[in-house]
């Protein structure tokens, strides 16, 4: 016969704190997800849901203790609680996996999730940039977070595609130029920061426009050159 109650003893379960932790998922998304109206959402684990969600977590559980377990570190509440909003700060940094944050999904991609880079030093650096450049600014906290995210992203991609090696220093570096050109530009100065995210390419090509001539702006050459530089752009 199987010593069933010799396994028990040995398996150290995810139901450890368990309740807990599922506090910490439902506070995290709370926290940072609200419909229209600006009213916290809570997710939906009803009906079926509540299996295929519940497995998902336990299963993120697990392997966060595993990790915790290789590098020899108690694995208690505290540590628990953080490790795991640690991975759900993580998550929710990607837009892809903020578009569908359900914990299948975050399972499915946990360990894609545990070693992925956590901005969240950059995107706070990002966000000083623009609030010392424009000091009346009436600041969103989620909306200017999820905006400095697509800057990093794009940002990201002009080095990558540069062959430019991607720093914060230099991401701070480029933006604060992009930042300079915006409060020469009456169009943009007033602008919410979620808009400009969504426009950088047109800042750069803009930049550019005034390089070659369109627009006589001595301060719009210096700043193109610096970001031509940064992001490997021709001057």
């Amino acid at each position: 016969m199987k010593k069933n109650n010799g396994e028990k003893k040995e398996k150290k379960p995810p139901e450890q704190f368990w309740q807990k932790l599922v506090d910490v998922y439902f506070q995290f998304y709370k926290s940072h997800f609200r419909d229209n109206d600006g009213y916290a959402l809570s997710p939906d684990w009803s009906g079926a849901k509540v299996g295929m969600e519940a497995k998902g977590l336990k299963e993120i559980i697990v392997r966060l203790r595993t990790i915790a377990e290789e590098k020899n570190i108690e694995w208690s509440e505290g540590y628990a609680v953080d490790q795991l909003n640690g991975f759900l700060e993580k998550a929710h940094n990607d837009i892809f996996f903020r578009k569908s944050f359900l914990c299948c999904i975050l399972n499915k991609f946990k360990d894609q999730i545990i070693v992925s880079e956590n901005n969240s030093g950059l995107i706070k650096k990002i966000l000083e940039a623009w609030y010392y450049g424009f000091p009346n600014y009436s600041v969103d906290r989620d909306l200017d977070r999820a905006a400095a995210e697509v800057i990093i992203t794009f940002l990201k991609s002009q080095f990558k595609n540069a062959n430019i090696n991607f720093t914060d220093e230099a991401a701070v570096q480029s933006f604060e130029q992009i930042v300079n050109y915006i409060k020469t530009d009456e169009f943009w100065m007033d602008k919410s920061l979620k808009s400009i995210s969504g426009n950088l390419q047109e800042f750069v090509n803009k930049i550019k426009a005034n390089k070659n001539g369109r627009r006589s702006n001595p301060k719009a050459d210096g700043i193109e050159y610096a970001i031509s530089q940064a992001l490997g752009g021709n001057k």
